[in-house]
């Protein structure tokens, strides 16, 4: 079974992702930055249909960017692929999260 084969039986087709990628890289580098990767997360659904929350997007952003923040097209498939899978309800409102060595503060907690 062929990789375009995983990702349709997953949803997902592989010519829709690399288009995806192709929107998105408005420079035209071949990798996305990190305003560009934001932007679609932004625009990405979840497994259950919602949208991504900011500290969900935050966390994304901080595990699939390389060193320098950068997407390449393999990652960004990886990152799509793990997004269909995510059937997580929203992070809590009240609770403050650690991603990778930093906290990530909710604004709706004093």
């Amino acid at each position: 079974m062929g990789i375009s084969a995983i990702f349709s039986n997953g949803g997902i087709k592989m010519q829709e992702v690399v288009k995806k990628f192709h929107e998105l890289d408005t420079d035209h580098s071949g990798k996305l930055d990190s305003d560009e990767a934001r932007k679609g997360l932004e625009a990405m659904k979840t497994g259950t249909g919602r949208n991504l929350e900011e500290r969900e997007i935050e966390f994304f952003m901080k595990t699939a960017t390389d060193e320098n923040g950068m997407l390449d097209l393999g990652t960004f498939t990886n990152l799509l692929f793990r997004l269909k899978l995510y059937k997580s309800p929203p992070p809590p409102k009240n609770v403050k999260t650690h991603v990778l060595g930093s906290e990530v503060d909710n604004p709706n907690v004093k």
